[in-house]
């Protein structure tokens, strides 16, 4: 699953981990903006390929938010 998102382990452009381990469902507690697209490719720091191209939402600042309903591992 971390492919699909393209999550490598170690982002290029900064040398820093990724933190990103989960995927999760929440309600949110407030109206928020939310951006909804396709996860682009990556290049992890190793030069491993990321393909990508699966959907994602993308809510700036949403997190603080949120009422967390459940959540799944982004299992390599």
């Amino acid at each position: 699953m971390r492919e699909d998102k393209a999550l490598p382990y170690r982002w290029a452009s900064s040398g820093q981990d990724s933190i990103q381990n989960a995927g999760f469902a929440a309600e949110f507690t407030k109206k928020m903006p939310a951006y909804k697209g396709l996860t682009a490719p990556q290049t992890g720091a190793d030069g491993d390929y990321w393909r990508g191209g699966t959907n994602q939402t993308y809510v700036p600042g949403g997190y603080a938010a949120t009422d967390v309903k459940g959540y799944w591992s982004l299992v390599p």
